[in-house]
């Protein structure tokens, strides 16, 4: 290689992701709870009445339910999600429970690749969700197909 195309030509090098996803382990949940729960309380409003934060952190310390939290560039949390499988008699899928976070656009493809290959890895053959428009729009471009609409009616 001549002197001029090192000049020209810019080293290869592997870019760092602007998001990490990790898991957290049952033992570590209430290392991150006050972190991740002002985080995930707009998603458990949202199941109006069906959870509460502190039927969440019990579900994620029994191993209920996963805790998974999304990192920035900077190692803050801006995101927070669960899931939890769900055996149907014909299929093992996981669910994700609760999402929710910062600048969700930028980091809800990152997520899913990071929870696919596990879910398969614990026998899962799909993923599935129930949630909002918003979520729909995200899933959608990732290949995600609408099953299904949830409908209720409270009885008062």
């Amino acid at each position: 290689m001549s002197e001029v195309s090192r000049l020209i030509e810019p080293p290869e090098f592997k870019e760092e992701p602007e998001h990490e996803v990790s898991m957290v382990l049952p033992p570590h949940i209430d290392s991150v709870w006050a972190k991740v729960r002002p985080i995930l309380e707009s998603a458990i409003d949202r199941s109006y009445g069906r959870w509460s934060s502190h039927a969440l952190r019990v579900a994620c310390l029994t191993g209920q339910q996963q805790l998974w939290v999304v990192f920035d560039g900077q190692s803050e949390i801006i995101g927070a999600g669960t899931t939890e499988f769900v055996d149907y008699p014909s299929r093992r899928l996981l669910a994700i429970q609760f999402l929710a976070g910062k600048d969700f656009d930028k980091w809800i493809k990152i997520a899913i690749d990071r929870v696919e290959p596990w879910a398969a890895d614990h026998g899962a053959d799909g993923l599935e969700a129930i949630g909002r428009p918003g979520l729909w729009r995200a899933l959608s471009k990732e290949g995600w197909e609408k099953s299904f609409q949830v409908f209720e009616k409270r009885l008062t």
